[in-house]
C-alpha cells in the first residue's frame, strides 16, 4: 500500500479511538497504559475486520518514550535527541561558510530548548554575510562554546 493510501486508510479507521489518542505518519500514540490498551484493543479488532496486516518488526507496545520528529517524547514531554546533540557536539570547526550553515542548520534544531538562541549564535551568523571574509576568530569560538 502507498504512503497517501496508508494515512488516508489510517484517517479513517482511527476516528473511533479514544480521545486521549494522537496518530501521525506512522505512529500512534496514547497518553495512559490503560488507553492504550483500549485503542490496541480496538485497533486490531478493526485491523481484522479490514483485513489490514501489520510488520510484526515494525510494531512497538507500551513504549515509554519514542523518537517524533527528531524529539525524544515521553512522561516528561519533549526532550532533544541525544544522538542529534552528538552529532553537534562532535562536529568539527567550521572551515567555510558553507560548513558553518551545516552547523548552525543543525544548531538551529535545538533553539526550542536553549532560549536566546538567535542571539548566541549572532556572531557566527554575521560570517554568513556575502560581503564579509571568512575568519574564524576567538568571538566566533566562544559563542560556538555556548551552544556545545
Amino acid at each position: 500500500m502507498s504512503n497517501y493510501n496508508w494515512h488516508k486508510k489510517l484517517d479513517e479507521e482511527s476516528s473511533y479511538l479514544c480521545a486521549s489518542t494522537h496518530h501521525s505518519v506512522d505512529t500512534i500514540s496514547v497518553a495512559n497504559t490503560e488507553d492504550h490498551d483500549i485503542a490496541l484493543e480496538k485497533v486490531l479488532h478493526r485491523a481484522r475486520e479490514r483485513n489490514i496486516k501489520f510488520n510484526k518488526k515494525k510494531i512497538q507496545l507500551r513504549v515509554t518514550e519514542m523518537k517524533y520528529l527528531g524529539n525524544i517524547v515521553s512522561a516528561k514531554g519533549f526532550t532533544p535527541d541525544p544522538e542529534k546533540i552528538k552529532a553537534i557536539v562532535e562536529m568539527p570547526l567550521p572551515r567555510s561558510k558553507q560548513y558553518l550553515q551545516r552547523l548552525l542548520g543543525m544548531v538551529n534544531y535545538l533553539s526550542q530548548y536553549i532560549p536566546n538562541m538567535s542571539e548566541i549564535t549572532a556572531p557566527q551568523r554575521t560570517l554568513l554575510k556575502k560581503d564579509i571574509q571568512w575568519s574564524w576568530h576567538n568571538q566566533y569560538q566562544k559563542a560556538l562554546e555556548r551552544i556545545k
